[in-house]
C-alpha cells in the first residue's frame, strides 16, 4: 500500500490548538499597564516633590514648580528670574506619558491654566521648609483611578489613592 506524505487533520488541529494558547498567554502576559503606569509616574512625582522640598532647606534657595497638565517643571530662583532646573539630575522638567494628566488646585482654585508667565511657579518650596499648600491630582482619562498628592503649609505631603 502506497503511503501518503503530508499532515493529518488531527496533527493541523494539534498545531492550531497549540499556536492558540501561546497567543493567549502572550496577551495575557502583556495585559494592561496604564493603571501601573499612572501609579508609577504618581509616586514618582510625589518623591520628586519631596527631594525638592529638601534641595530647598540645603541649598538655602528657594524651589519653585510649574504644573501644566502634561508636565511639571521645578524652576530656581536665579536674581530676579525663575529658570528651569534643565541641568539638574533630579529636577529637570519631565513630560508625562500620554494621556496621563496634572490637575492642580491652589486655594480651591484650578492653577494649571492660570494666567501669567509661563515662568513663574504655581508652588513655592522654601528654605523654612514651608510649601505653598496644594492639591495635585495625577489621573488617566480612561481609568476610574487617580492618585492625589496633598502639599501643606507646614511642607508635609500626602499620598493617597483617590477613587
Amino acid at each position: 500500500m502506497r503511503r501518503h506524505r503530508g499532515f493529518t487533520l488531527i496533527e493541523l488541529l494539534v498545531v492550531l490548538i497549540i499556536i492558540g494558547v501561546i497567543v493567549s498567554l502572550t496577551i495575557m502576559s502583556i495585559g494592561d499597564n496604564r493603571g501601573e503606569e499612572l501609579q508609577r509616574e504618581a509616586r514618582r512625582l510625589n518623591a520628586v516633590i519631596e527631594l525638592a522640598a529638601e534641595e530647598a532647606i540645603l541649598r538655602s534657595q528657594p524651589i519653585g514648580i510649574r504644573f501644566d497638565y502634561d508636565r511639571y517643571a521645578f524652576k530656581f530662583l536665579d536674581g530676579e528670574r525663575w529658570t528651569d532646573a534643565e541641568h539638574d539630575r533630579f529636577l529637570r522638567p519631565h513630560t508625562l506619558p500620554e494621556p496621563l494628566q496634572l490637575d492642580l488646585v491652589v486655594d480651591g482654585l484650578a492653577a494649571n491654566n492660570e494666567e501669567g508667565s509661563r515662568d513663574q511657579p504655581q508652588i513655592l518650596l522654601l528654605t523654612s521648609g514651608e510649601m505653598t499648600p496644594f492639591e495635585l491630582v495625577v489621573s488617566h482619562p480612561d481609568l476610574d483611578e487617580r492618585y492625589l498628592i496633598v502639599g501643606s503649609l507646614d511642607g508635609r505631603l500626602e499620598f493617597q489613592r483617590d477613587d
